[in-house]
């Protein structure tokens, strides 16, 4: 499958294996309730093996937290930078897009990505840390 003429196997490789992890991954997540040891109880209680639909009042309250958490991280990002996570991640586009759309270099798209969610995430832990204080 692999061609000479479209881009260096070193690039071509790197990508192979970093899909092939993400596949996999993704494998094993959506198949680890379904399948292996701990999927099928003998046991006489194997309700209590079988996951519950019901969201327990923990969980509502710590999504609840991080709907908070991630609705200041976004209110800290200037225009531009809450354009590129709308673009990407709400609108379900792709960076390759984005790049495309706004006439700028993939890789500088990348980047800026890179440092909005590193923004992001830095926002999200000083409020973390400022609430265990």
């Amino acid at each position: 499958m692999y061609n000479l003429e479209k881009h260096r196997f070193v690039a071509y490789a790197t990508n192979a294996i970093k899909n092939n992890m993400n596949d996999l991954i993704k494998r094993i997540k959506t198949r680890s309730s379904t399948e292996g040891n701990n999927a099928l109880s003998l046991d006489d209680n194997f309700e209590i093996d079988i996951p519950s639909e019901e969201i327990s009042t923990e969980t509502s309250l710590c999504e609840m937290c991080n709907y908070e958490d991630l609705r200041l991280a976004l209110k800290n990002l200037n225009k531009d930078e809450k354009e590129l996570i709308d673009f990407v991640f709400f609108r379900n586009n792709t960076v390759k897009d984005y790049a495309y759309q706004k006439n700028m270099c993939y890789s500088t798209a990348i980047v800026k990505k890179k440092n909005i969610l590193t923004k992001m995430f830095n926002n999200i832990s000083i409020n973390y840390k400022s609430l265990q204080a």
